[in-house]
């Protein structure tokens, strides 16, 4: 399923979730909890699936981070969501 065909009600569910990581101190239960929602839906729309695949270098913890280059913190997390928003041109529904 392509998300501009999604309806409404699972649209802003994706949009609570991403919030949610966002603002999240240690996200990586929600990241998980998203990355699997979308991979294991029979229709996959790919743009969600490079989100969540570009959500996989995301570690909370600075030490684990040194061990490789594409490891990311929060703030670059909260770019990665935001670049995805504005991708989608949904960036004033991420209230």
């Amino acid at each position: 399923m392509e998300w501009r065909n999604m309806d409404d009600t699972k649209l802003r569910e994706i949009l609570t979730v991403l919030h949610k990581i966002k603002n999240k101190e240690d996200p990586s239960d929600l990241i998980r909890k998203f990355q699997n929602e979308i991979w294991n839906r029979e229709e996959t729309d790919e743009i969600l699936s490079e989100l969540a695949s570009d959500l996989d270098d995301y570690e909370p913890n600075p030490l684990l981070r040194m061990e490789d280059r594409s490891y990311y913190g929060n703030e670059k997390l909260v770019q990665v969501i935001n670049n995805f928003l504005g991708r989608m041109n949904l960036n004033n529904m991420d209230k």
